[in-house]
C-alpha cells in the first residue's frame, strides 16, 4: 500500500514538474533539475516539510479545495497540490529561487509582484480565507 501511495504521488508530481522544466523552454529551468528529475521530486519533499504543507504566501493548504470549495481550478488540472513559484522572476527554477504556493496565489503573484510584495499580499489573503472558514 505504501509503495502504490508513493507512486500516485510521484505521478500527481510529474505534472508540477513538467510546468517547471517546460515553461518558457529549457532556459527557465535550472540544469540540475532538467537532467534529474529525482533532484527536483527531493527539492520539492523537502520544501513541503519546511512549510509545513502550506503555500509561502498565504500560510493556507496547497489543496485549494480546503479553503476555496472548488473542485480545482484549470478544468480540474490546478489547485491540488503546492506549485512551483520562481521567487524572483527573472530568474531560474532553482532550489535557491523558488518556494512552493497554492494556485491562487501563485497565478495572482505572476511576474507583477517581487516575493517581498507578495509575502505582504500573501498574509493578507490568508488571514481574509482563514476568517471565512
Amino acid at each position: 500500500m505504501h509503495c502504490r501511495q508513493g507512486r500516485e504521488n510521484r505521478r500527481r508530481l510529474y505534472s508540477v514538474y513538467r510546468r517547471v522544466k517546460n515553461s518558457k523552454g529549457e532556459e527557465m529551468c535550472c540544469e540540475e533539475w532538467r537532467r534529474n528529475p529525482d533532484r527536483f521530486y527531493t527539492w520539492y519533499a523537502d520544501r513541503v516539510k519546511e512549510q509545513n504543507g502550506l503555500c509561502e504566501y498565504c500560510h493556507l493548504s496547497g489543496d485549494t479545495t480546503d479553503n476555496y470549495g472548488s473542485k480545482g481550478f484549470r478544468k480540474s488540472r490546478r489547485g491540488f497540490n503546492l506549485e512551483v513559484d520562481r521567487k524572483y522572476a527573472k530568474g531560474l527554477y532553482s532550489p535557491d529561487n523558488c518556494v512552493l504556493a497554492c494556485y491562487p496565489c501563485n497565478n495572482a503573484k505572476s511576474d507583477v509582484f517581487s516575493y517581498e510584495e507578495f509575502l505582504k499580499i500573501g498574509e493578507a489573503i490568508g488571514k481574509a480565507k482563514g476568517k471565512l472558514k
